[in-house]
């Protein structure tokens, strides 16, 4: 394991690789990402107390795992992920190797914003005077009561919201059929938008996929996580949805990010 600048190349093979490629600016530190600096295959930033770990791997998953746990992932395998670039208008971005994006945290318009990790296992994307986007992965210290879980064939329908135990988060379908995520105060945390058709309901399937369908039978919206047949969807005391195979996350909803496991059917 090699340490260039503050930053961790777990891989024999991208350190080899490493060449000029890598951008890092000197003023870089363990636990954060600076803004210009590069984040290549094989490589990662580490929380102060070592134990949590945010970088990528040679399959292009955008990870965050803390004592070897896994938390969080970008939901990017197999997208022929080149490296991660914390831009300079703010905007942490994922490129393939036709330097095209295809993740980002969608956080542009702040320039000077920089990525960090903190002790408790969470990633935090800070601007000049907010936070602008988290992982939203460590629980640590909340409690809400009960989670909202929707498990194989459970259903949302037009106009019925989950919530958590305090009532803090609910996760609804529209009457007009979009799917959105609500905080405290009835703050407007994430939507779908509108589908602009009727909708049916939607569905925790028995394949893992968790998917919105119209009136003509129709996916109009998914995860994109079929193949695991034991999976559920959750929503945490932190406000983060996401949706686990037993043991990990395999799809998660971060506040103000996109991600490509996000599926529209039109």
């Amino acid at each position: 394991m090699t340490r260039i600048n503050g930053l961790v190349l777990r891989s024999s093979l991208c350190a080899a690789a490493f060449g000029a490629t890598l951008a890092v600016g000197s003023s870089a530190m363990a636990h954060s990402i600076e803004p210009e600096q590069r984040l290549e295959c094989g490589q990662g930033i580490y929380s102060d107390d070592g134990r949590s770990y945010f970088g990528l791997q040679n399959d292009g998953n955008l990870i965050l795992s803390r004592g070897g746990r896994s938390m969080w992932t970008s939901n990017t395998r197999g997208l022929n992920i080149r490296y991660g670039l914390m831009q300079g208008d703010g905007n942490f971005v994922l490129f393939d190797h036709h330097n095209r994006a295809r993740w980002s945290t969608g956080t542009f318009g702040h320039p000077g914003a920089y990525l960090n990790l903190l002790d408790d296992g969470n990633v935090f994307l800070y601007g000049a005077r907010e936070t602008l986007w988290s992982s939203y992965t460590e629980q640590a210290n909340v409690s809400c009561g009960d989670v909202i879980t929707l498990r194989p064939g459970g259903m949302l329908y037009p106009g019925h919201h989950l919530y958590t135990g305090d009532r803090g988060y609910s996760l609804g379908l529209l009457n007009e059929g979009g799917l959105c995520l609500h905080g405290r105060g009835g703050r407007s945390l994430w939507s779908t938008g509108a589908f602009n058709r009727p909708i049916q309901y939607a569905t925790m399937l028995n394949d893992g996929n968790f998917v919105v369908i119209d009136r003509f039978g129709q996916d109009v919206w998914s995860t994109g996580t079929a193949g695991y047949p034991d999976a559920y969807l959750e929503v945490g005391c932190n406000g983060n949805a996401a949706i686990y195979n037993p043991g990990r996350p395999i799809w998660s909803l971060n506040r103000g990010s996109w991600m490509n496991g996000w599926n529209r059917g039109w």
